[in-house]
């Protein structure tokens, strides 16, 4: 049959990881009302914040995750989740600052690096800083998001080969990564081999098609 229609130079932005289960939050209902704030410590604010956050009351969460950080200075779990706050509020300026700091305090952050990396790489257009940053990702907890959106960022700066080096190593990962195949078909017809970029394409909606099978 057909191949199937080129599909779009970037993946879907990135969903915010959750956060680590080392810092999952209490039922809303018992973080959002928690009371008596001037004994509360670092962690019941995290907490709070965090059920305000999945609420959407971002104003709230970052007002929790501000407490705790006056509380606990170094918390790079506050910082972590006032940037996830702040970026969902449209801050990113914000948001870049409190990853940021977060991965000072904390060097092995995966999840930092690659938000940081996102926004970079989709809100700022720095596709240098958004590899950097995808690499150290990468480094610490591989994944096959970061692989791919990485190759993404190589490919706008015509890095053909190491896309598609990128977009095979999250097909290794995730064998069953369909938007992996589609940005690799992408890469491969790009460096001008049109077999491979077919079949990747062909691939990519079986797989799609699979999953949207099993999703009914």
């Amino acid at each position: 049959g057909a191949a199937p229609t080129e599909p779009v130079a970037e993946p879907a932005a990135a969903a915010e990881p959750a956060a680590p289960a080392e810092e999952a939050a209490a039922p809303a209902e018992e973080a959002a009302e928690a009371d008596g704030d001037a004994d509360a410590t670092a962690s019941t604010f995290i907490d709070r914040g965090i059920a305000h956050r999945g609420m959407g009351k971002y104003d709230e969460a970052i007002a929790d995750y501000t407490k705790a950080i006056a509380l606990e200075p170094t918390n790079s779990n506050a910082f972590y989740n006032r940037a996830i706050a702040k970026k969902a509020k449209g801050d990113t300026a914000g948001a870049v600052e409190d990853y940021t700091r977060t991965i000072a305090l904390n060097l092995q952050d995966a999840d930092a690096y690659f938000n940081r990396a996102s926004i970079y790489q989709y809100d700022l257009s720095d596709t240098e800083k958004a590899i950097a940053d995808y690499s150290q990702s990468i480094a610490i907890k591989p994944s096959a998001d970061a692989y791919t959106y990485r190759g993404v960022c190589r490919f706008a700066k015509r890095d053909f080969q190491g896309a598609i080096a990128d977009h095979s190593k999250a097909i290794e990962l995730n064998p069953e990564y369909a938007v992996a195949y589609n940005h690799r078909g992408i890469a491969r017809n790009a460096a001008g081999d049109a077999k491979g970029s077919k079949s990747d394409y062909a691939h990519a909606l079986d797989l799609a098609n699979g999953q949207l099978d099993r999703a009914k």
